[in-house]
């Protein structure tokens, strides 16, 4: 059931049983014979509804899982009720239950995972089994439930009462904001979020305006919200729940009861944009059309609907716009994922915005608070919780179980499964750019369609899906059904004994198996928003979670160790055979082809899977040697022969494997051999738990450790510490880079070459990953289904090398109020020395447009002495998101100018007591806007880097040429790790030595 770093149970669905309403939906899932420990209660209690979160485990296994609960609030007795049967099942729990370590046995295998107890930048041991629970922990003395919402205090005394636990309140707004801000939960970058405006829709509404991780206020709201709808639709109908009247809703036709345009103009109103079919009056139908008629529930209920989601948009737009926003995030318990609720907030905002602002709403809306209310009650869950490293885990949505379903649904609500370890971004991830992707002309110049959202001509966002199943309809009917083909296949292999199932695993397991995903399949096709953005991706984690729920942990183990030993058979006289090519560059050669031959042998393609069927199937790189297309537009192998033939080597490299056996063994092993015998440290990142034929950690580990029973290269690098396996933190034949186990991303902070194989891997997901180091994807188009989207044939190679590369970045230095050039270290308190290169006749904002007309980014504005604010204020305007700031930034302005468009700011002199360099101001300006909109300002004195403060009075010995060739030396010197500012040699600053059109020339 949950996709942990080690073997765990599922939950026990013996006698299992969905409770629905009238409409189908999912109210309660009952698993009667389930002894799953219930850790954790948090409750939100509204005027309208109660809502309840809590965290159930498996006792001596790690991980856990999130359930969520509402009632009608005036229903309080039966929500108690509810917590009750929850407490009769809390017991402590052991801390061992949250330790991250992995063990290992023997020497090769301890070396292989040789950095098991790591250190955090906390210095906090991320196995410390000893933790010291506080005592607002719910696992310490009496039962504590976190509860937030106007009814937590309201009903604080009787659930204290009926339930005997102890209530510990917790603010509804922070509640909120505490929720959306832990990284545990967000999957929106950073970078994206901040400033934006959460509308929260309960029985009320509140609106408020969040800057950061920690800065927040509430800055308006209206008492129209989903009591008003509740209320008025009870009076007027006779509807008594919330549920029944939003269904109620979707067959009504509000033009029965309201005034609508048409009706005063007999047709559209194109002077002020309004269409015939827009509402004129709420309501006005009923007098103009019959008094005495009588009216329809649902009309009635779809009427109300629109006038209050109506008036809540046009009051979120105004809030925006006051305060200068431009992002509206909608949530609470009114929106229930109610396709109609959601349309009409999202078309008031469009509407009033022009277009310029979209709604954006959040998964799990109703439960913002409660989940917020979670984590206080869960501290181990927090990132600046020190004490509790060990504890921390990620959460990631299940969709086995789903409610809140019904046709007319945006979307459904899943489980959220906790894992054990905590999911990281990899360091040399780009998760946002605003220079345009690389491949997007290559996209153009192919024809392709684009198939995600992700890149585009104006810049890059960080999503690990290449395909949009959710928008692109064509292709997501291709894929469930190249998918259903799929299943049928796996169902038929295990007919003719290809699966070897043990005596627990029949086939008819595989059965319940078969109908579920189909399901799963098909509710994608009616609702393709169930299960969050679609993604091919999605889709197969929906197949790993299916099979996991009926007890299929690892349907392919048997054949994964048949395919290694097999492999490892043939490995020694391949290892011989390429020792014995002395050509350096025909060596490279031969283990590219390797590595794309060894990655055909893959069980979850549909060829594949015929192929062993028809017993065609065997492990013979001839086969696929004449099928292959090496010489495609996919393949620029030349660049990393040329690479490794003429640079030095990689300091350390990261390759995330794909397949057991042939795969992995004989076609990425010997390029990892390759890359140790030059030099390079080599990190295999596998999968932690299994997933098709894929290869998982501990098997790849195992094996490994025979193979340097004879291999002399593989034997030293291993005991040296050189190579090393590491578990990915995933289950999925796909990769998300931005969650990716905090063990591996550590251990990469240094490296400077990702390798990445697999379709899964490299195509359904990062075809368009970016990183600041080189990378390579390895892979072939092994279906038309994913080549021809791309621009690509089946069985084109995908060799796709990118290399990291030193950037020109821009800059707008500004003194006196104007954008200026000056001497270096003539610039002190009194100006008395000050010697001006170039003084600047248009405005900063000329500059910052200027930038972002020619998609420059990374620039900064520096404020050299008072008299800048508002220069600077117009430059960050102009551009905003694109530039940094610093001059005269400290704790109590930081925020500010992130506030008036900043990128980062860069803090220098006050960061400094007495000339020493103070941390603890470090760490309070890091809580304070976060480390990912900070950066120090660091020089080159002697032969260290030091920071310069005091307007830039520290001398420096960098000598540079004043030429473009310096763009070029600091990429050769750095190996495009490092960016380069050019100021008075600039042609635009007076210069005369290089040209602004060269660096912008350099860039793309």
């Amino acid at each position: 059931m949950l996709n942990n770093t080690e073997n765990n149970k599922s939950i026990n669905l013996t006698g299992a049983t969905n409770e629905s309403n009238d409409q189908g939906k999912i109210d309660n899932i009952v698993v009667p014979n389930h002894q799953g420990q219930v850790s954790h209660i948090a409750v939100d209690i509204g005027g309208s509804m109660a809502k309840i979160v809590y965290f159930t485990t498996n006792e001596g296994l790690r991980g856990g899982r999130l359930n969520f609960e509402a009632f009608e609030t005036d229903n309080i007795d039966k929500f108690i009720r509810f917590i009750e049967s929850l407490v009769s099942t809390k017991k402590q729990l052991p801390s061992s239950n949250f330790s991250a370590n992995q063990t290992s046995s023997k020497d090769l295998k301890e070396r292989l995972n040789h950095d098991v107890s790591f250190q955090t930048n906390n210095n906090d041991d991320i196995e410390d089994n000893s933790i010291k629970f506080p005592e607002d922990s719910p696992t310490y003395g009496k039962p504590i439930i976190k509860a937030t919402g106007g009814g937590a205090h309201l009903f604080k005394d009787k659930i204290e009462e009926r339930v005997k636990v102890k209530v510990q309140t917790e603010d509804e707004m922070e509640c909120l904001i505490t929720e959306n801000e832990n990284p545990v939960f967000e999957s929106i970058p950073k970078e994206d979020m901040f400033p934006y405006m959460l509308v929260n829709i309960g029985s009320g509404v509140s609106i408020i305006k969040v800057t950061s991780e920690t800065k927040y206020e509430r800055i308006s709201g209206t008492s129209l919200g989903g009591g008003t709808f509740w209320g008025l639709l009870h009076l007027l109908t006779g509807a008594s729940k919330f549920d029944d009247m939003l269904e109620l809703s979707k067959s009504g036709d509000n033009s029965k009861i309201d005034m609508m345009v048409g009706d005063i103009y007999g047709t559209d109103y194109d002077k002020i944009g309004l269409k015939a079919t827009a509402i004129a009056s709420t309501m006005g139908g009923v007098y103009r059309k019959n008094l005495n008629k009588t009216y329809n529930d649902a009309d009635i209920a779809r009427s109300l609907l629109y006038m209050v989601s109506n008036s809540i948009g046009q009051i979120a737009y105004l809030n925006a716009q006051l305060h200068g926003i431009n992002k509206i995030y909608f949530g609470g318990y009114f929106i229930r994922g109610h396709r109609l609720t959601m349309h009409t907030l999202s078309y008031a905002i469009n509407f009033w915005s022009k277009g310029t602002m979209n709604a954006r709403f959040m998964r799990h809306e109703g439960f913002l608070g409660a989940v917020g209310a979670f984590i206080k009650a869960d501290p181990s869950i927090l990132p600046d919780k020190p004490a509790h490293k060990a504890r921390g885990g990620s959460i990631t949505e299940n969709f086995i179980y789903t409610q809140g379903l019904a046709k007319e649904s945006i979307s459904g609500l899943g489980t959220l499964d906790r894992l054990s370890s905590k999911l990281l971004p990899l360091p040399q991830l780009i998760l946002c750019s605003h220079n345009p992707h690389p491949l997007f002309k290559h996209q153009i110049k192919n024809k392709a369609k684009r198939y995600s959202s992700s890149i585009n001509s104006e810049g890059f966002n960080y999503n690990p899906d290449t395909f949009d199943l959710l928008n692109n309809v064509s292709l997501r009917e291709k894929w469930i059904s190249n998918l259903e083909n799929n299943t049928e296949n796996i169902i038929q292999m295990a007919n003719k004994g290809k699966l070897s199932l043990n005596n627990i695993l029949k086939t008819d397991t595989l059965i319940k198996f078969q109908k579920m995903y189909l399901e799963k399949l098909q509710t994608a096709k009616l609702i393709p928003s169930a299960f969050g953005k679609l993604s091919v991706r999605i889709l197969l984690n929906l197949r790993e979670q299916s099979l996991s729920e009926v007890g299929c942990t690892d349907l392919f183990l048997n054949t994964k160790i048949l395919e290694n030993e097999s492999s490892l058979a043939l490995l020694p006289n391949i290892l011989k055979n390429l020792d014995d090519i002395k050509d350096t560059k025909e060596l490279i050669t031969t283990l590219i082809k390797g590595m794309l031959i060894g990655n055909m042998f893959d069980w979850g393609s549909n060829e594949i899977q015929k192929m062993i069927q028809s017993e065609q199937y065997t492990i013979d790189f001839k086969i696929f040697q004449d099928k292959i297309k090496f010489e495609s537009s996919f393949n620029n192998a030349h660049i990393l022969v040329d690479k490794l033939l003429t640079n030095k080597p990689y300091k350390k490299a990261l390759i995330f494997v794909d397949n057991a056996g042939a795969d992995t063994f004989l076609g990425v092993l010997p390029f990892a051999r390759f890359l140790l015998s030059q030099g390079t440290s080599v990190i295999l990142a596998a999968n932690s738990q299994p997933a098709l034929n894929d290869i998982t950690f501990d098997d790849l580990m195992n094996n490994l450790i025979k193979v340097a029973q004879f291999d002399e290269i593989i034997n030293k690098k291993i005991n040296d510490g050189s190579l090393v396996v590491i578990g990915t933190g995933s289950s999925n034949p796909c990769l998300d880079l931005s969650r990716l186990n905090e063990r591996l991303v550590l251990q990469s902070h240094d490296v400077d070459f990702i390798i990445i194989v697999g379709a899964g891997r490299a195509i359904i997901t990062n075809f368009y990953a970016m990183f600041s180091v080189d990378s390579l994807k390895v892979t072939v188009f092994k279906s038309s289904i994913t080549a021809e989207p791309l621009g690509g044939k089946e069985y084109d190679s995908v060799y796709t090398m990118l290399c990291s590369k030193s950037k020109f970045r821009p800059c707008i230095d500004l003194h006196s109020g104007k954008v200026k050039q000056i001497v270096g270290g003539t610039l002190t308190d009194d100006n008395e020395s000050l010697k001006e290169n170039f003084v600047a006749l248009e405005s900063s904002a000329y500059y910052a447009n200027l930038y972002k007309t020619h998609s420059l980014t990374g620039g900064h504005v520096i404020m050299l002495g008072p008299g800048n604010e508002q220069a600077a204020i117009e430059a960050l305007s102009a551009s905003p998101g694109i530039l940094q700031i610093g001059g005269g930034i400290n704790i109590d302005n930081a925020q500010k100018w992130l506030d008036y468009g900043a990128s980062k700011v860069i803090v220098t002199s006050w960061l400094f007591t007495d000339n020493k360099f103070d941390f603890s101001k470090l760490e309070r300006l890091e809580k304070v806007i976060g480390k990912d909109k900070l950066v120090v300002d660091l020089r080159k004195h002697s032969d260290s880097w030091v920071v310069a403060i005091n307007k830039w009075q520290t001398k420096t010995d960098l000598e540079i040429t004043e030429g473009i060739e310096d763009l070029q030396k600091v990429n050769d010197l750095s190996n495009g790790k490092v960016d380069l500012t050019i100021g008075s040699a600039l042609d635009i600053f007076g210069g005369s030595k290089i040209k602004f059109s060269d660096c912008v020339k350099w860039n793309s």
